[in-house]
Order: structure tokens, then sequence, then C-alpha cells
């Protein structure tokens, strides 16, 4: 089974170029190009990574990551942007302030050659069964109870 990945940007050759790095890895990958666009279609956040950007238009990264958390996604979010780290620093201390898995910042002049660091981690995490294998594990009786 593909993962889901999401890029929020408004540039198109950055929702191309992360979208052909991501499907190299094994990503499925669905994009979008503003804040309204992800509340007109919530079905976008139904993915493991969010690749966001810092600036989209009239709204931040602080604004999408305030909509995530009340969402209570459990995405892991990689911040990509060409503004500085600091801006970045900022953005990623309150989403990880929040409880979200802010995996870091990535500049987008380094996105060709620095992704792949921030995706290793993930491939290697354990994944939560989805509700298709619980229906499947419990039909078949291959789920078993017992003391911790």
């Amino acid at each position: 089974m593909l993962s889901g990945a999401l890029i929020i940007d408004d540039d198109c050759s950055v929702q191309l170029l992360g979208r052909m790095l991501l499907r190299q890895h094994g990503y499925q990958v669905v994009t979008a190009s503003s804040f309204g666009e992800l509340v007109r279609q919530p079905d976008l956040l139904n993915v493991e990574l969010i690749l966001l950007d810092l600036g989209l238009g009239e709204f931040t990264s602080l604004d999408i990551l305030e909509y995530l958390y009340d969402l209570r996604l459990n995405a892991s979010i990689l911040l990509i942007s060409n503004y500085t780290e600091e801006t970045a620093a900022h953005a990623l201390a309150a989403g990880e302030a929040k409880g979200l898995k802010m995996l870091g910042f990535l500049s987008k002049s380094k996105l060709l050659t620095g992704l792949t660091t921030f995706l290793g981690p993930l491939k290697k995490a354990p994944k939560a069964p989805t509700s298709v294998e619980l229906a499947k594990a419990i039909r078949e009786q291959q789920l078993f109870l017992g003391k911790v």
C-alpha cells in the first residue's frame, strides 16, 4: 500500500518537483495551492506526510498549522520555503508546541538534494493499521488481548 503525501504550495514548479521526488519514494501525492483548497477538499488531508510552504498568499503556515491542530491530524509535517531559517524555526516551534509531528525545515532550493534525508526515518517507523486491515484481522480472528 502506498503512503499518501500532500504538498501545500502555491508554486507549480515546487509542486511538480515535490510530486516527482515523493513518487520515487513510493508516495501517492496530492497537491493544494491554498488554504481555501484544503478547507474545500478535506479529503486531501488523509495523508501521512505534508510538505507545507511557509507563505501562501494571505495565509501563513501558522494559520495552516492551527487548522491541522484543530483537526487533530497525525501526519508528519515538513516545512518548505525560501524564507530564512529563523522564520522557519518560529513556525517549527509553534507546531511542536501544539503537539504536531514536525519533521523540520527544508529550503526549496535544497528540495532536490535534501528531501531524502527527511523521508528515511519515516519509512522505518511502524505504521498504524488501516481500518481495512483492522477489519480483516478481526474477521480472521488475528487479534489477541494480552497483559502488558
